[in-house]
């Protein structure tokens, strides 16, 4: 966010942010890093926790003891449940930026398991790489988000039923400044480009009617 902040002498980005809403939540899950862990305080990884085909397409489905357990069921845990109700009261939103730490890949949603992303999304994508100086290293997220087995991903839940462009930055955990300024980068870029995907509000209802 300073980064972008930074920017506003730049006339594109000042009116960017004179004319878009950037909402910033700076951790998920603090419990996790204070123990350097993914997992909450609770043991469950909050990454896989939301309501959106939770617990499918798991060869095994990890136990409270794994690394990447789901928990007891989708939403269980307090964490999930204030993202999803925060990201509900927003009718505005029409993309989201999930950012972890630990390497350098974009991902789409539903990491091959789920319907294919649409022309659209996969169009903004490419831009989204393009602008942050093909961080993905030129890497096809549909190839490479099928590595990730499982389901109950926050972008999958965002796509899926909110309807908004949605995207996981799996960012290092000790960025240069190259990777903050690539960071700013992709975030102007989606600043930009937001206003061309609304939220499909009958996206929630057309999953739930199934």
């Amino acid at each position: 966010r300073a980064r972008v902040l930074g920017r506003r002498d730049d006339p594109d980005v000042r009116r960017l942010l004179a004319t878009r809403v950037l909402w910033v939540q700076p951790m998920m899950n603090p419990d996790g890093v204070a123990h350097t862990t993914r997992k909450n305080a609770r043991g469950v990884d909050l990454n896989r926790n939301f309501g959106y085909r939770w617990g499918e397409n798991w060869s095994r489905r990890p136990g409270p003891d794994d690394d990447r357990y789901i928990g007891e069921r989708p939403f269980c845990e307090p964490e999930s449940r204030a993202v999803a109700a925060f990201l509900r009261a927003q009718p505005s939103i029409g993309v989201y930026f999930d950012v972890h730490g630990s390497s350098r890949i974009l991902f789409t949603p539903f990491g091959g398991q789920g319907p294919p992303p649409s022309a659209g999304l996969m169009d903004l994508y490419a831009g989204l790489d393009e602008a942050m100086g093909r961080y993905n290293q030129g890497r096809d997220p549909r190839i490479v988000a099928t590595v990730s087995s499982g389901s109950g991903y926050t972008i999958d839940w965002v796509h899926g039923i909110l309807g908004a462009a949605a995207f996981t930055l799996v960012f290092p955990g000790d960025p240069s400044a190259a990777d903050l300024d690539a960071l700013a980068d992709g975030i102007v870029h989606l600043l930009e480009r937001a206003p061309a995907f609304p939220r499909l509000r009958w996206a929630g209802r057309l999953l739930l009617r199934r």
